[in-house]
């Protein structure tokens, strides 16, 4: 398969499967190969500071070679074979699915030895994204290398992963760049059965959530790399700012109120003004 665009027989199955809710989507083993143009010009975009570097959902401008959406009850079956992605890109994004079912690698060794590595990136793309996914299950999967992390689970719920390698290809030292695997303001289980971890830059699972936090040298609260926040409703007294944005999004204030006429609201790195709602602040 040399070439991956809107007509490429894996993309075309995809959507014939979304379209004709079909359940199943199993390929004949062997080796896939997945080139564009646009992976190899992420490259230029990195170094030219013009390319996203978040670890979520937003793919406007990344290049996405696999994208499922809205899949429910659906099983991905490789076949046991070897898909490679050539150039700087996300292999894949699984967005809002249900009951998904991923499996397909073969794993292979690694020469032992000492080297030096030297990366000119941490987190660029990940190998695997569910964002808003439920019930997935990850099983017989290797990853050989991601620039950036393996698998990242955003605001999912109920993940699990069984028989999952991360581990260097042959003649590679990294695995991932980061974490093998990252999981964001997810709920209900997450769980790793057989599973083995080498090379990583970065954890092997790491799990945490976005957090607020409250009153702090004259704030009313500093909110820090969230998104999606409402805080309603809340009287401030005393705070010499009612908040303090930093690198968040779709931020919304609606019905507080506070004791200072020239209390207000600070913007700070990372925020767009357009995300910021402030309602009917008094």
């Amino acid at each position: 398969m040399p070439l991956i665009s809107e007509r490429s027989p894996v993309r075309e199955a995809i959507a014939y499967c979304r379209k004709h809710e079909v359940r199943k989507l199993v390929f004949e083993r062997g080796r896939y190969d997945f080139k564009h143009p646009s992976f190899l010009e992420q490259y230029d975009q990195v170094m030219k500071h013009g390319a996203q570097m978040d670890l979520g959902q937003a793919l406007e401008q990344k290049s996405v070679a696999l994208r499922l959406e809205d899949m429910c009850d659906f099983e991905w079956d490789g076949g046991d074979s070897e898909f490679v992605f050539h150039g700087l890109v996300q292999p894949f994004a699984c967005l809002r699915c249900r009951s998904l079912k991923l499996h397909y690698a073969r794993p292979q060794g690694l020469q032992p030895g000492m080297h030096l590595v030297m990366r000119h990136l941490m987190n660029y793309r990940m190998g695997i994204l569910f964002y808003e996914c439920s019930g997935v299950q990850v099983y017989d999967v290797t990853l050989h290398y991601i620039p950036g992390m393996g698998i990242i689970g955003h605001r999912s719920e109920n993940l699990a992963f069984t028989r999952l390698k991360v581990k260097p290809g042959i003649g590679r030292v990294l695995s991932t760049n980061t974490d093998a695997t990252h999981f964001i303001s997810c709920k209900g289980e997450i769980s790793f059965t057989a599973c083995s971890f080498e090379g990583m830059g970065d954890d092997a699972v790491n799990v945490h959530g976005f957090y607020i936090i409250y009153g702090r040298g004259g704030l009313g609260l500093r909110i820090q790399s969230a998104e999606d926040v409402i805080v309603a409703d809340n009287q401030f007294n005393g705070c010499s700012q009612i908040a303090e944005l930093d690198h968040s999004r779709h931020i919304r204030f609606r019905g507080n109120r506070y004791d200072r006429d020239n209390a207000g609201i600070a913007i700070g790195e990372g925020c767009v003004d357009k995300t910021i709602e402030l309602g009917d602040e008094q």
